[in-house]
């Protein structure tokens, strides 16, 4: 699709400046990272300059990693967003090519994206695409535009056997309707919604559809809301339908909580992250809340909560634990906020793993105390974490934006 460009070679000064990896006493050492960015190197893989958008969302999937590049069209008219893709040769990661966006996308293509093996699904609020990596490269296979100009897709997206999972919101006065569609391939160029997932009353419940997760027949719907507690409803797959199998919340649940912010599952095991959960310290009535992530593991009926991520707290203030999760083989990826600055807030990724029964804690990843990690992603055991610097700092000049993919070491447990 286009020529090759050694992604490696446009960042290794800022990144160095940006991870801080502890030493490896956890259970799974590192066995090997790379830093990805722009590239303004080959025809085919460049992007405008700066970008500081690099890494708005990213995905990884086995050899094959992305990071989305969204559009801004109040400042760059023509820019409508594109996807830098990612691909591991031997041990090293390289840029093999640009996926771009077009105005129907709604001018912010890449900010929904997955990846499963060698298909991917992109897109933004008023599109979707479905592409395939061939042999001449990465091909776009199938599309979905919605054309009311009330309706638009969610924030997530998930792909799972082929299938797309995408919310969508519809605005019909002061009434909002969210549902997931589903959508899948039925003839060439075109998705086709194949069933659809709706809350109960059919009205909005809370920001239903703000998070997805997939799994092995199973679909986790995060549902945080302004006023409630928040809530995850899974659903589980019988023929072409799908029926919900369970409402989760947390046992020790607030208004406000924003649980259902982010989820994840993997092999039956479901976290939900709860950003704005309040711990009940003395500093919470002053200050941000701490937020929790949440374990749910399954039972006969259904699944119950097993552990709470951010209890008992570290020592030093963690704000805003999950707003975002990832489950990998063995492995939960989540980002905090340290609030110790008075000027500046640290963004962490941190990682922990699966030992008896319970995620341990294990290092922190990435230590960025002049930027924002605006998503992570785990397959398997590598982590991509992204990085948006502020501009300013000493080495960011030329890159605003860029990534880190993290392999950890065999999972014995």
């Amino acid at each position: 699709m286009s020529s090759r460009a050694f992604c490696r070679a446009s960042i290794p000064m800022a990144f160095a400046l940006l991870v801080a990896t502890t030493s490896l006493w956890g259970q799974s050492p590192i066995i090997s990272q790379a830093g990805i960015g722009p590239s303004l190197q080959k025809t085919g893989t460049e992007d405008p300059f700066p970008s500081p958008r690099f890494g708005t969302k990213v995905a990884i999937c086995g050899r094959i990693a992305m990071a989305s590049i969204p559009g801004d069209l109040a400042t760059e008219p023509n820019e409508f967003g594109r996807v830098a893709v990612f691909e591991k040769t031997n041990t090293e990661w390289t840029r093999t090519s640009t996926l771009i966006g077009t105005p129907e996308a709604g001018g912010i293509f890449g900010s929904r994206i997955d990846i499963e093996g060698n298909r991917a699904v992109i897109g933004g609020p008023k599109a979707i695409y479905l592409f395939e990596r061939r042999k001449s490269g990465w091909v776009q296979t199938a599309k979905v535009v919605l054309t009311s100009t009330d309706t638009f897709f969610g924030k997530d997206i998930a792909l799972e056997h082929g299938e797309i999972f995408a919310s969508t919101l519809h605005q019909n006065g002061d009434m909002a309707v969210r549902q997931i569609n589903v959508y899948a391939q039925v003839r060439p160029g075109t998705l086709s919604r194949t069933a659809f997932i709706r809350p109960r009353s059919g009205l909005e419940v809370g920001e239903f559809g703000a998070s997805l997760h997939a799994d092995n027949g199973f679909l986790v719907v995060g549902a945080p809301s302004d006023i409630g507690p928040g809530a995850a409803y899974v659903y589980s797959r019988s023929g072409r339908h799908w029926f919900k199998a369970d409402r989760l919340m947390a046992s020790d649940a607030t208004a406000d909580d924003a649980f259902g912010a982010s989820v994840a599952i993997r092999a039956g095991v479901i976290v939900v992250g709860a950003p704005r959960a309040d711990l009940g310290l003395p500093e919470e009535g002053t200050g941000p809340l701490r937020g929790n992530v949440y374990v749910f593991r399954p039972a006969r009926y259904g699944w119950y909560e097993s552990q709470k991520i951010n209890e008992p707290w570290m020592e030093y203030p963690r704000v805003g634990v999950g707003q975002n999760v990832s489950i990998g083989r063995g492995l939960l990826a989540l980002f905090q906020n340290d609030n110790r600055f008075l000027i500046r807030n640290t963004q962490r990724a941190l990682a922990y793993d699966w030992v008896d029964g319970s995620f341990q804690f294990n290092r922190e990843v990435i230590s960025n105390e002049d930027g924002l990690v605006p998503d992570i992603d785990m397959a398997g055991r590598s982590l991509i974490a992204s990085v948006q610097v502020l501009p300013g700092g000493v080495g960011y000049y030329y890159v605003q934006g860029a990534a880190g993919i993290f392999e950890f070491g065999p999972y014995e447990h």
